[in-house]
């Protein structure tokens, strides 16, 4: 079974990303990547949506975060 496999099978048995991320101990990046690639990509992905977006929406906020402080450490 190929690592994407493993992951549609996971994803089949109901489980969502974090879980997936979790019990693989992959990066998010690397099962969205997997996502991608399944077949019934477009069927899954309505009810991943909500959770890729919390994701990027956190990635975004973290990267802002770090920006904040590398300006804030550097003109202060």
């Amino acid at each position: 079974m190929s690592t994407t496999e493993e992951t549609k099978k996971m994803l089949d048995d109901g489980k969502n990303l974090k879980e997936i991320v979790k019990e693989r101990g992959l990066k998010f990046e690397t099962i969205l990547d997997h996502i991608e690639k399944i077949n019934d990509f477009n069927e899954k992905l309505i009810y991943l949506t909500e959770e890729i977006f919390e994701y990027k929406q956190a990635e975004i906020i973290s990267k802002n975060s770090k920006l904040m402080d590398y300006d804030y450490h550097n003109h202060h």
